[in-house]
């Protein structure tokens, strides 16, 4: 809404003051403005009445979770109030860890509320989650404690890690043996003689193209002047990149949403830079006071 508000305030070709959205800090300029056209009831009958629908529904959903945050925190020790006045069906998840586990439990929101004081420990109803689309309120069903894992339960996923691991030290070494070949002055062409490497032809590529995987291009664009190659982890293997020329880029060529586009962010940037400034003279000039404040809790 602020971004919006600030939109629709400004005139053509207007730079506006910094506005703060829940996304950061923006500096705005309106490029161009189209002016709206009055259209027949008929039109746009349909339109009205789905806007009027989505409110009407807004609503009652708002008006729901306020009321199952109510009978939530009013009965603690059970969701069955909640639900019957709501209608809702309370259900059971399968076990879970706090580093989650299948479905809705695999969010971060929800392992934190179950896993916290108030559920885990004290029994209580955990206070609303918006989780995607749906609002959920969460209590302790059953709980098993933490305790070392016999070999038996872990001996497949450590055999898998040790094979991974080896594969790795494998492909590493296997990598390494390439880029000293290279180093001695092997062509990139002999390398293809060994089992499972690809030699591919160079490509002028830029930082934005789509026909090499971003990993590479992130490689290739990262490499100083005085280095020459670089291997990237793959999916399935690595590769062993070499960037054999650069090319400045021609800003007069650049398409004009690109141009839009970077100088939007280098205003975000340049933004960003005065307001920390800003906020450290703040500091640096005032004398400030910092207070702790402890939680108590009383029984009646």
């Amino acid at each position: 809404p602020p971004f919006e508000e600030a939109v629709f305030s400004l005139e053509q070709g207007v730079l506006s003051e910094p506005v703060q959205t829940q996304f950061g800090w923006h500096l705005i300029e309106v490029t161009q403005i189209q002016g709206g056209e009055l259209q027949p009831l008929e039109e746009v009958r349909e339109e009205i009445a789905e806007s009027l629908r989505s409110r009407q529904a807004r609503a009652e959903i708002a008006a729901a979770q306020d009321q199952l945050e109510q009978l939530a925190f009013e009965n603690p020790g059970s969701l069955e109030p909640a639900a019957e006045a709501l209608g809702l069906e309370i259900l059971q998840s399968d076990w879970f860890t706090r580093n989650g586990g299948a479905g809705i439990t695999a969010s971060p929101a929800v392992t934190a509320a179950a896993f916290s004081d108030l559920v885990l420990e004290s029994g209580e109803n955990s206070a609303p989650l918006s989780v995607g689309d749906k609002v959920l309120v969460l209590r302790l069903s059953e709980r098993e404690p933490s305790r070392q894992q016999t070999l038996g339960e872990v001996r497949d996923s450590l055999q898998a890690e040790l094979r991974q691991r080896k594969a790795r030290e494998a492909l590493q070494a296997a990598i390494d043996a390439d880029r000293a070949q290279l180093d001695m002055g092997t062509e990139w062409e002999a390398l293809e003689a060994a089992e499972g490497v690809t030699v591919v032809a160079a490509k002028s590529l830029s930082r934005d193209s789509t026909e090499a995987p971003a990993s590479l291009l992130r490689a290739a664009f990262s490499l100083a002047a005085d280095q020459k190659r670089v291997d990237v982890p793959m999916p399935s293997g690595a590769a062993l990149v070499e960037v054999l020329s650069i090319q400045d880029g021609d800003w007069a060529k650049a398409p004009e949403a690109e141009r839009v586009q970077l100088r939007s962010r280098l205003l975000n940037q340049a933004a960003s830079t005065e307001l920390q400034a800003f906020n450290q003279a703040l500091r640096a000039d005032a004398e400030v006071k910092l207070s702790q404040r402890t939680n108590e809790t009383a029984a009646p």
